[in-house]
């Protein structure tokens, strides 16, 4: 297949290249990221009802009660004395998407090829975060064709990636990304980070002013970590309000037991008022 070559601006995300997004995800947010990967429950609207082929599930992705446990198996190797934490980042979501090009290019390959491409990346991507992939799922029915996967949240020695995966690792994942997919994909470039477009003098609005398709891209990511946001809140809502609840029962409680208190110290003085009138001569 020919590709066009559009004029080539360091400024500018390349669409010849794909992209690789990981986030740590605590339980209950990896639940909400099985939930959109699996097709569970209600979807957003950009999500097409009756798509021209299902999604392609790769590899199943584990429950979050079997994410729990393997992220709970590898932390007990660190002789722990503390429980795992509820927040605890038990798992990491990940995305792998495609510039314009680049999602062309993608198409062009078979079905096997495609999925050969997206097992090779994503089992990089694991080894290269010293931990096991849990979860592939290839989606059709969106704009642009991506996919999702899911890798246990702790390494092989038991330490939690929430740790020590910063942004520099997350460049080196792009790297590891182009290397594995350009295997099947010779044309594919590497991506450009927002640095590296700054550095090449792009203006902050072109950092910030996504294109369509890298928006479609992003938000995913963007919508489940502001519905993370709200959910905590909703939770921090419902505590605080059950708090409150609590110490209302207690201050009626207090006020009640403080009434019973004042009767009984009337029914004591009555009670002394007796034996003190029979000792009057």
């Amino acid at each position: 297949m020919t590709l066009t070559h559009f004029h080539d601006d360091e400024r500018k995300a390349n669409p010849r290249a794909a992209m690789v997004r990981v986030e740590i995800r605590d339980a209950q947010g990896y639940a909400n990221q099985r939930r959109h990967d699996l097709r569970i429950g209600a979807q957003p609207a950009y999500v097409n009802p009756d798509p021209p082929e299902p999604n392609r599930i790769f590899i199943q992705p584990l429950t979050t009660a079997e994410i729990k446990a393997l992220a709970k198996e590898r932390r007990a190797q660190r002789e722990m004395v503390r429980a795992m934490k509820s927040n605890a980042g038990v798992a990491v979501a990940g995305i792998i998407g495609f510039g314009i090009q680049a999602q062309q290019m993608f198409e062009a390959l078979g079905p096997e090829e495609q999925e050969k491409a997206l097992r090779a990346a994503v089992a990089r991507v694991a080894a290269d975060l010293r931990t096991t992939v849990t979860g592939l799922v290839f989606h059709l029915d969106e704009t642009a064709r991506h996919a999702h996967f899911s890798l246990c949240g702790y390494d092989v020695t038991g330490q939690p990636l929430s740790t020590w995966m910063g942004r520099g690792v997350l460049r080196e994942l792009q790297t590891a990304l182009h290397e594995e997919l350009s295997a099947f994909m010779p044309d594919l470039e590497r991506g450009r980070s927002r640095k590296a477009r700054a550095e090449a003098g792009a203006a902050p609005h072109e950092l910030v002013h996504r294109s369509v398709d890298e928006l479609h891209i992003d938000l995913p990511f963007e919508i489940e970590a502001k519905r993370k946001e709200l959910a905590e809140l909703a939770e921090k809502v419902r505590t605080n309000e059950a708090r409150a609840e609590k110490a209302r029962i207690k201050a009626g409680a207090d006020d009640e037991r403080a009434k019973k208190a004042l009767r009984n110290a009337e029914v004591y003085e009555r009670r002394q008022r007796g034996p003190k009138t029979k000792l009057r001569p």
